[in-house]
């Protein structure tokens, strides 16, 4: 589908989407001031019964160990999401409640995993470590890219085009 409106409302109308997701902070707040009702949600097997009741077995855990409950975390974030997704109407405060149930599975699966994190908003300096390392190993790769071209382009009779014969140089 093409925007015939012209003028790149397209554009405009996805980054007013996108920027819905940019507000990190409004999620974590909503966490952190909901946070008990998101536990009860989970943990309090009548809660969780009552509002996810045609799809309570989806929760059953087949096991007591740490797998089993990394896998029943996913399961009822991953479940919230898509009942959050069919219900009508925009998906504004929907988008922050998805995120910070998104927190939520992270902050859980920290703490079976080992990882020390007090309260879910701790969650978001372990995403923003794992976003500084990963811009930085890009670069690298980038970097090791730009010096294996140049490395390759001063070798006398061996064009760097043989090398990237489909490249659009």
């Amino acid at each position: 589908m093409s925007d015939t409106s012209g003028g790149g409302s397209l554009y405009i109308r996805l980054r007013q989407k996108l920027s819905g997701y940019a507000n990190m902070d409004a999620a974590f707040q909503w966490l952190e001031d909901n946070y008990d009702r998101v536990t009860a949600l989970f943990n309090n097997d009548r809660v969780r019964n009552f509002v996810f009741e045609p799809i309570k077995d989806v929760f059953e855990l087949k096991g007591h160990d740490e797998a089993n409950g990394i896998r029943a975390a996913i399961t009822r974030v991953a479940v919230a999401n898509m009942v959050l997704a069919g219900l009508p109407g925009k998906m504004g405060v929907g988008v922050l409640v998805s995120m910070a149930l998104e927190a939520w599975m992270a902050y859980v699966i920290a703490q079976r995993v080992g990882i020390r994190v007090e309260k879910p908003a701790d969650v978001l300096k372990y995403f923003t470590l794992l976003a500084g390392v990963i811009g930085t190993v890009i670069w690298g790769i980038k970097a090791l890219l730009g010096v294996a071209f140049s490395a390759f382009s001063i070798i006398p009779g061996y064009q760097s085009a043989r090398l990237c014969r489909n490249s659009s140089y």
